[in-house]
């Protein structure tokens, strides 16, 4: 039983001491590309022009036609890659 105790507040020693000190990941590069294309998806069900509500990491503005098309191409360098957005059908791809 004494065991278990030691083992038991080793752990919530190195918990309360480690964790706090763990590297917090901002996650905006993923929230934005999620914002994409959940913006587009809608878009193209609506058959109507809508602007992405961007406060994330992007320079411009991005709307999208009716078909799911970007009106411009773009590079965004966020925290953990490159976004790109290409012409055409609107896809992303990245980069580290």
């Amino acid at each position: 039983m004494a065991e278990l105790l030691v083992v038991i507040v080793i752990l919530a020693f190195l918990c309360v001491f480690y964790l706090p000190k763990y590297p917090q990941v901002d996650f905006k590069d993923y929230r934005f590309m999620n914002d994409y294309l959940h913006t587009q998806s809608v878009a193209m069900s609506s058959k109507e022009r809508i602007e992405m509500e961007n406060d994330t990491i992007a320079p411009f503005p991005i709307s999208f036609s009716k078909t799911g098309n970007v009106n411009q191409a773009q590079t965004i360098t966020g925290e953990l890659f490159q976004i790109i957005i290409h012409l055409g059908n609107g896809y992303l791809t990245y980069e580290n």
